[in-house]
């Protein structure tokens, strides 16, 4: 499973119901992996030569997923929509196609819970 850096602070919007979930989250800064790692994509454009307009955030990840009856563990996936980035002077945009994962989350411990 590849793991994905994003060090901001995000906000996560969504619902829980009879043990469905489905959320968004939405990200300051946006990023993408290349090379093995995850680095800004204003960081990323500048080494392929382009400049960005402005610091993009990060496009909404919609997740859904189902939580186990015992609520200690769910599963789902998650996905990202096409977007178009504006590059510095204006006529150009970068454009990204949506992509979509799958993910699992399980209690680190009885404690966690608790608090």
């Amino acid at each position: 499973m590849v793991q994905v850096e994003m060090p901001e602070e995000g906000r996560v919007v969504g619902t829980l119901r009879r043990g469905l979930m489905r959320f968004r989250k939405f990200m300051p800064v946006a990023r993408v992996r290349a090379g093995g790692a995850t680095c800004e994509l204003r960081s990323h454009a500048a080494e392929a030569g382009y400049q960005l307009a402005r610091t993009s955030p990060h496009p909404p990840i919609v997740y859904e997923g189902v939580v186990a009856e015992d609520g200690t563990s769910a599963v789902g996936t998650w996905s990202v929509q096409a977007f178009v980035v504006p590059l510095s002077d204006r006529e150009r945009v970068l454009q990204f196609s949506g992509y979509r994962g799958t993910w699992a989350a399980r209690r680190a411990s009885e404690r966690a819970a608790e608090r």
